[in-house]
């Protein structure tokens, strides 16, 4: 039966194509407020294997776009309420704007779907180290390339799971405050830093939306399973 069903994703682009977008849309559910990680893991899991019964390189890539669609299509809709409702943008026009930054998006893991497809080797060695591999990559260039876009790295839907002690591994601490407290209230972001200088943490880097604050922090006295960071 599974080889069946296997064999049919190989020759029905389509089907491939709304499994992948459904698995996108339902991986926004292990973010903010839902934070339900296990979801976002299966998502992950039906993509990785639609990529690994996908015919060719080109294929692959599909899959990681439609994926990469229905991840940010309802994972940053807020794009299109930024544009209508704060920008005055006419609704169609916002539309066209937000699907338009959507699709583009969505490049990001159709071409770590394309690299993965292209790696030699068997399935098992793609999946566990080419498909990581190139994720990361591609989601790091996600966060650097045209001033960068970090919303939804899937990391952060790993934040209150035993992965989070991984962090710090790169020599820096990523901590992300999300909340709508924030929207119009003035001097937010003054009662936010202040706990940081008291504690004499150390911030490398800030990046702010309506309603997110993410700093990479490069001095974190005692780690983060010191007193330091509990008192944080």
């Amino acid at each position: 039966m599974i080889a069946r069903l296997n064999a049919g994703l190989a020759a029905r682009p389509a089907l491939r194509a709304a499994l992948a977008f459904v698995a996108g849309a339902a991986a926004v559910g292990g973010f903010a407020p839902l934070e339900q990680p296990l979801v976002a893991l299966a998502a992950c899991i039906v993509l990785v294997h639609l990529w690994q019964h996908a015919p060719s390189p080109r294929a692959a890539f599909g899959v990681g776009f439609w994926f990469g669609l229905g991840l940010f299509g309802v994972g940053v809709s807020w794009v299109f309420v930024s544009l209508h409702r704060f920008g005055g943008m006419p609704a169609p026009l916002a539309g066209i704007a937000t699907l338009g930054f959507c699709a583009y998006l969505a490049l990001y893991p159709a071409c770590a779907g394309w690299l993965q497809a292209r790696a030699p080797g068997p399935a098992w060695a793609r999946a566990a180290l080419v498909v990581p591999a190139a994720w990361t990559v591609l989601e790091w260039m996600r966060g650097w390339a045209l001033t960068g876009f970090p919303w939804l790295a899937m990391g952060y839907a790993a934040i209150d799971t035993p992965l989070a002690g991984y962090a710090p591994l790169g020599g820096v601490t990523l901590l992300s405050l999300s909340t709508l407290e924030m929207w119009r209230q003035s001097g937010f972001l003054a009662r936010v830093f202040a706990p940081f200088d008291e504690l004499g943490i150390s911030i490398d880097l800030v990046a702010t939306s309506q309603a997110t604050i993410s700093v990479t922090l490069d001095r974190l006295p005692g780690g983060p399973d010191g007193p330091t960071f509990a008192r944080l």
